[in-house]
């Protein structure tokens, strides 16, 4: 199995356009205001906004509504996550 590619600021702000085309990833935190949500669970994305990271050292970072394939209460209110949280993202 290939190991899913993390996150890379750099990534993003040399390639930005492509972070909104995204359409599925990885879990790749624990998110603990979600237990619906485990680390390498594949899951749904839309690009919703890029806004200020202050927890990964104030950097423009993309967020996404998230939410897993099947989940239909997850997927009428999504979770929001930054692409940090994200990993393997495929359009």
């Amino acid at each position: 199995m290939i190991k899913p590619q993390p996150y890379t600021h750099n990534d993003f702000e040399q390639n930005p356009g492509k972070y909104v085309l995204f359409r599925t990833a990885r879990i790749a935190k624990v998110i603990p205001s979600s237990p619906d949500l485990v680390v390498g669970q594949i899951v749904s994305i839309r690009y919703f906004a890029t806004q200020l990271n202050k927890a990964r050292g104030h950097v423009e970072m993309p967020i996404y509504q998230v939410w897993p394939d099947g989940n239909k209460d997850l997927k009428d209110s999504p979770i929001m996550l930054y692409a940090s949280a994200l990993e393997g993202f495929t359009l």
